[in-house]
């Protein structure tokens, strides 16, 4: 495989890491890979300190509560 498949895969698995869309056992194979480089632990770090940045600064429009009503009735009917 080459450097930028192995760079595509690995970023790929950052964020299926960080979506805890990983298998139990794929995430700790993941993550014993990633902290024997720095610089995987490194983008590892700054992606999560990204999302933690954007979930906190990021100003979310509130939902009326009849329309959150209306999609629970239609899900449940």
């Amino acid at each position: 495989m080459n450097k930028k498949n192995n760079t595509t895969d690995f970023l790929k698995n950052v964020h299926r890491y960080l979506d805890n869309a990983l298998s139990t056992n794929e995430s700790k194979n993941f993550i014993q890979d990633v902290y024997k480089n720095p610089l995987l632990a490194k983008i590892l770090n700054e992606e999560r300190n990204l999302r933690t940045t954007i979930k906190n600064k990021l100003q979310r429009p509130e939902v009326a509560q009849n329309l959150i009503d209306s999609i629970r009735d239609n899900i449940y009917s």
